[in-house]
């Protein structure tokens, strides 16, 4: 039986087409099962190029990733109990929500 594997899409949005090109991929779990909100990256709105999104990993995550698809950091730890699937950032603060 073949292992899945699953990814985040980064694509280029500046020249509106019919097709936007394929930046770079990560892998990452994106399935969350029958009981969890799909997972949601946003954008974080202090900067531009990076993004936000939670993890199936464990120990529970919210990782923020660049556009080039490099990890930029991970909130881990005791204090994140369950999956995170939507988060948001403050737009003119350093605090997330999960």
């Amino acid at each position: 039986m073949a292992k899945l594997e699953f990814a985040l899409g980064i694509f280029d949005s500046s020249c509106i087409s019919s097709q936007f090109p394929l930046l770079t991929t990560i892998r990452h779990n994106t399935i969350t099962g029958r009981w969890l909100t799909r997972f949601q990256a946003v954008w974080d709105p202090k900067q531009e190029d990076c993004f936000i999104v939670g993890s199936m990993a464990y120990p529970r995550r919210v990782e923020i990733f660049h556009e080039t698809g490099k990890q930029v950091h991970s909130f881990l730890g005791e204090c994140l109990a369950s999956v995170c699937s939507i988060n948001a950032m403050h737009p003119t603060r350093y605090i997330l929500a999960g």
